[in-house]
């Protein structure tokens, strides 16, 4: 939008929230000096033709000035958006307030005269001042330079989020020090350890070889997965490995290895609580496997992906809950009446085992449990879910990766999608069960359970 180059997000002091004010020297800059850049396409990239403008020497001084307002607008709009997808991402698993996130990162003050000067740099400064156009857009660079904030990092490992990829804790990480943590803090075996060291040299022999070779070249971006061609390199002096198998132990030592990092830096653990509506980590790290390409592609993976994972939990519950009815249909009537009154009254009202038994005329709590058969239910929708998922997430992929790179990559979606399955799903709607109701269940799982069983008046 045109208009975030002349609109500024600042803090509200009184209410702690982002606000968005008009500037108008801005404004004015933009409709009357230069009346056709407010006419560019959405695809034209304004921010290039300002910062020449502030760059250059062929302008007056005041022009300039302007120039640079309308980029600091810009980027205090894109400094917002990244913040946003910090929160998104990490709010509802550990905790992190929006109120203490943006106070980090937007803390940009405007000049109000064109020789006003300031010794204080702000984040947005920073990014300005350290933007090359020739390397990235801006909003690619003000994206990564929100990540990379000091006062913004130092926060979230107060929340226990460390924002390093996989592969960049990889890269600066020494034989010596994954030999240390998989000995003390897990206690692999002398074997498991020898096997994990030789898998990190060659990763460091082939991987990080070619990131430095790129750095050298000029690309800055973010380390992505290793190449299909990578991981066959990184595997042919190690025969006992697949391209596969690498992929998902160098994903599992990253892990640690970011775990380990957390404690030494003084970061809260990872909280077990995983119910995000947008993506979570184990989303995330699906999204890097299989997506080589910018943030926004990212974003778009993750958005679909979720949309897909409620599809294909709506289906999987739908056809477990309706193979459950056949089974209890050739007995009687009464059994098939009383399971769907169960299920609703336990998961979409909130009622105890001994109660639903009063309800039904039951002789005891044990009986309902019976009736139900909950772990049966939940393993016949995550089999179902998985096996759906897993053939609809490869298909989606195909839209933003390499095939030939896809292929490489089965066991690796296999694995995080069981992962998210059982963390985000059937974990809590397990635990869910354990504690003390009265309420309808609030876990996702027992949401999109609820919503199908409108279907028998529940």
């Amino acid at each position: 939008m045109v208009t975030q180059y002349w609109t500024f997000v600042r803090i509200d002091i009184a209410t702690g929230k982002p606000k968005v004010e008009e500037i108008a020297l801005a404004k004015i800059f933009l409709q009357q000096g230069f009346p056709e850049l407010t006419k560019f396409p959405v695809s034209t990239d304004i921010s290039l033709h300002l910062w020449k403008i502030w760059r250059g020497e062929d302008y007056a001084e005041s022009q300039r000035h302007a120039a640079q307002l309308c980029l600091r607008c810009y980027i205090s709009h894109q400094i917002l958006e990244a913040s946003l997808q910090i929160f998104r991402q990490f709010s509802d698993r550990y905790g992190l307030p929006l109120e203490e996130l943006l106070p980090c990162v937007l803390d940009d003050i405007l000049p109000t005269t064109f020789n006003q000067t300031s010794s204080y740099i702000s984040l947005a400064r920073e990014i300005l001042e350290t933007f090359d156009p020739e390397r990235s857009k801006l909003n690619t660079w003000t994206n990564r330079k929100v990540r990379q904030h000091r006062e913004l990092n130092v926060l979230l490992l107060d929340y226990g989020i460390y924002l390093i990829s996989d592969w960049a804790i990889l890269n600066d990480t020494t034989s010596k020090q994954l030999r240390q943590v998989l000995s003390t803090s897990l206690q692999f075996t002398e074997t498991e350890i020898q096997i994990a060291v030789l898998l990190l040299d060659r990763y460091h022999e082939v991987y990080r070889k070619a990131r430095l070779q790129q750095r050298a070249a000029g690309s800055n971006g973010h380390c992505q997965p290793p190449t299909s061609n990578q991981l066959a390199q990184i595997v042919k002096d190690v025969p006992s490995l697949s391209a596969n198998t690498a992929l998902i132990q160098l994903r599992e030592f990253a892990k640690h290895l970011r775990e380990y990092r957390l404690q030494s830096r003084g970061g809260k653990p990872s909280s077990l609580s995983i119910d995000d509506p947008n993506t979570s980590m184990d989303s995330d790290r699906l999204s890097s496997a299989l997506i080589d390409s910018t943030e926004v592609e990212h974003q778009e993976f993750l958005q679909t992906f979720r949309k897909e994972l409620l599809v294909q939990l709506d289906r999987a519950i739908a056809f477990a809950i309706d193979a459950h009815l056949e089974r209890i249909a050739p007995k009687k009537d009464r059994a098939l009446q009383n399971f769907l009154e169960a299920l609703c009254l336990f998961h979409c009202h909130g009622k105890a085992m001994a109660e639903i038994a009063r309800d039904l005329s039951l002789k005891a709590q044990y009986q309902v449990s019976r009736l139900l058969k909950l772990k049966e239910l939940r393993a016949d929708i995550r089999r179902e879910i998985l096996s759906n998922l897993q053939k609809q997430v490869l298909v989606l992929a195909q839209t933003y990766a390499d095939p030939q790179r896809l292929q490489t990559l089965d066991a690796l979606v296999e694995v995080t999608l069981e992962e998210i399955i059982d963390k985000e799903l059937l974990e809590e709607a397990e635990s869910e069960t354990q504690s003390a109701r009265g309420h309808p269940l609030a876990s996702l799982f027992a949401q999109r359970l609820c919503r199908y069983m409108k279907k028998f008046d529940c």
